[in-house]
């Protein structure tokens, strides 16, 4: 099986970490070079981009049986002629894409995030929240099917514990799965092709073949140095930092 690669990359340096316009700029430049490397195209979103979320586009519905027939030939007819993109993607393709009034709902992001409690990992996971749903309005809106990410073996099993530590370990068999085609009727399938590979296998391949990575401190550390009586909790107080530091001690 075969696809034809978008990169999608998720903007998050000046809402979430603060990132200076002069070091902003260098990432992005990276980010395309590293795109234009490998031919694939791209499109960089801004985090900010959640406030600009077509409602109409994110229908949660399951669908009836007889909408379900309609988009299982729908996938058939995909999987044999392949997926025909929206004529409007040319329109973000190889595109930085700006929004109207960016400095203004970065403040307002920042206000949002803050609003959470810093404890555990409730401004983390807020932020992961908010990413898939761009990630999934830009995949119906221009008619992509499949999402790859790049979670790893080691990423799969600290969100599993995470998750079940949190109360959430309902819906992990979906998460975790190597398709979960659950969302929005199946007109979208997460898929996680990295999963049985090792962060260390991963780190081995960049540093071979001198993939450059963006590298950025936990958010859980960036928010407790900003506090004026840190905490003294180990991991920061972060609960996924906290099951991420065991399973590194096991590898």
């Amino acid at each position: 099986m075969f696809f034809s690669v978008h990169v999608l990359y998720i903007d998050e340096g000046p809402a979430v970490y603060g990132w200076s316009p002069e070091f902003h700029a260098q990432q992005l430049d990276m980010i395309v070079s590293a795109c234009n490397s490998y031919k694939f195209s791209y499109t960089i979103l801004p985090l900010e981009h959640i406030f600009n979320v077509e409602p109409e586009l994110m229908n949660f519905k399951q669908p009836t049986p007889d909408e379900k027939k309609i988009l299982e030939e729908e996938k058939k007819n995909d999987f044999d002629n392949h997926t025909v993109l929206s004529e409007t993607f040319l329109e973000v393709k190889d595109k930085i894409v700006e929004i109207p009034q960016r400095e203004q709902k970065t403040n307002r992001f920042q206000a949002l995030i803050e609003c959470l409690p810093v404890e555990s990992s409730f401004r983390e996971d807020m932020i992961f929240f908010l990413k898939k749903l761009i990630i999934s309005e830009f995949a119906l809106k221009y008619n992509f099917k499949k999402i790859l990410l790049g979670t790893t073996s080691h990423k799969v099993a600290t969100h599993l514990f995470s998750q079940l530590c949190k109360g959430r370990g309902a819906s992990v068999a979906h998460e975790i799965a190597f398709i979960d085609d659950k969302h929005f009727g199946g007109r979208i399938s997460f898929m996680n092709p990295m999963r049985d590979f090792l962060k260390k296998e991963i780190s081995l391949y960049n540093h071979n073949k001198e993939v450059k990575i963006i590298q950025v401190l936990p958010l859980a550390k960036q928010t407790q140095d900003k506090l004026p009586r840190p905490t003294n909790a180990p991991c920061f107080g972060s609960t996924d930092l906290l099951v991420e530091s065991f399973f590194n001690r096991l590898q």
